[in-house]
């Protein structure tokens, strides 16, 4: 009779087989760890990266907004002034408190 070969997996016998085993398995759990921290970290700056775009995004508006707003006042100061002085002009004046009519919302 020939000799068939087996479809059995070697058995691990003794110490070294098994240390061998146990360097493997501990390397590739470390390795991995430091990945998956690796992968994490890159997550966390990324994240970071977005949060300081939007900041200085709204940081831009909020001065475009300044600006314009100082741009505004004098328009609108003069504005009060000019129509104050017409309506005096016409003989109108501040309003006086007996003439203001309270109105209740809905």
């Amino acid at each position: 009779m020939s000799q068939q070969p087996s479809n059995k997996a070697p058995k691990l016998v003794g110490n070294a087989d098994l240390l061998w085993v146990a360097i493997i398995v501990g390397a590739s759990a470390l390795f991995i760890g430091v990945m998956l921290k690796q992968l994490h970290l890159e997550f966390d700056t990324l994240r970071l990266a977005h949060e300081h775009s939007d900041a200085a995004l709204e940081i831009r508006r909020l001065e475009e907004e300044g600006r314009r707003l100082d741009l505004e006042a004098p328009v609108r100061s003069s504005e009060s002034d000019s129509s104050r002085k017409a309506a005096e002009g016409m003989g109108l004046g501040p309003a006086k408190p007996a003439q203001v009519i309270k109105v209740k919302g809905p």
